[in-house]
């Protein structure tokens, strides 16, 4: 009898040490599947303001050279003031590069010199962002990706607001300045994404940050078209503001849209994968994508050969 007793009591403890098992699998299994669908709902967010930001950014791109242009009638070919110094400047550089080519393009005179100083000033845009990338990137890890993010937001908002009051070349250059100071949006969006996702669904989350580039760059450049066809009395001398003050308008209220979006959805994603569930439910996936990353940073010629391709790449852009 008491044989049958002690074996009743193993065969209860073993029933209610499965049920807690069992219990704290549902449980774990739950508290992925709400990590998973809460990383796919921040995802979705992210997707929709960088395509805001996007917008806005190539909005102004077909503008460039017809900005310069009524900068030009407006404040004439001095030398002495800065636009002056710099057109003079850009003609001595088309006619050394004239020196060794016959491009047709170069030989429009003043028309080129326009161009190609609106190229410079894409090009100082880029400059600026590499130097500023890495700042960003060590802020945003140690304040956070949202604040860092919409500091960044605010920087984009205050060169949008100089560029619809930029009357002068120099307040336009300054604006362009602090844009590229402030553009974060693309690398903390992907820092975002990768902080929300697995290995399993990083790449998707990815293509969505290909997407809104695409998509910014088809419908972007179009809008900035159709406003250089828009220009009224506003590019005229005497102006108190900018040329193309509605195209800066129309990039302000995205920008503010996607302020007022980030701000009230976006939540903090630093620590997104930190919490004791992540970590006890960690997939074979993951544990193997630890194991590469170790691989490959142990193996010299692999990083040899990816800063060359960084190389390739930063003389592409």
């Amino acid at each position: 009898m008491a044989s049958t007793a002690s074996t009743q009591r193993r065969s209860a403890a073993v029933a209610v040490h499965d049920s807690d098992s069992n219990s704290d699998d549902d449980t774990q299994t739950q508290a992925v599947a709400r990590q998973a669908a809460e990383g796919r709902r921040i995802t979705r967010i992210v997707f929709i303001a960088l395509l805001l930001d996007i917008l806005s950014f190539t909005i102004i791109l077909p503008l460039l050279p017809r900005s310069l242009e009524a900068y030009k009638a407006r404040e004439g070919s001095d030398p002495s003031t800065l636009l002056g110094w710099t057109l003079s400047s850009v003609e001595q550089l088309r006619h050394r590069i004239l020196g060794w080519t016959t491009s047709r393009f170069l030989q429009q005179g003043a028309r080129a010199d326009l161009v190609l100083l609106g190229g410079m000033l894409g090009s100082l845009y880029s400059l600026l962002q590499c130097v500023v990338a890495p700042v960003i990137g060590r802020v945003s890890d140690r304040l956070g990706r949202r604040r860092t993010l919409m500091v960044c937001m605010a920087g984009n908002v205050i060169w949008t607001v100089l560029w619809v009051f930029s009357s002068s070349f120099e307040s336009f250059l300054l604006a362009r300045v602090i844009a590229g100071l402030s553009e974060g949006n693309v690398q903390i969006s992907n820092t975002v994404i990768a902080d929300v996702t697995d290995a399993s669904t990083r790449s998707k989350g990815m293509a969505l940050v290909g997407i809104a580039f695409a998509v910014g760059f088809t419908l972007g450049p179009s809008i900035g078209a159709y406003f250089s066809t828009k220009m009224s009395a506003e590019g005229t001398g005497g102006s108190t503001y900018a040329p193309f003050a509605a195209a800066a308008v129309f990039s302000l209220a995205l920008l503010l849209a996607e302020s007022l979006y980030l701000y009230f959805k976006l939540p903090e994603t630093l620590h997104f994968k930190k919490s004791t569930a992540d970590d006890d439910t960690d997939t074979v996936s993951e544990k193997e994508a630890v194991v590469t990353k170790q691989t490959v940073e142990n193996n010299s010629d692999v990083r040899r050969v990816l800063r060359r391709l960084n190389m390739v790449h930063f003389a592409y852009l």
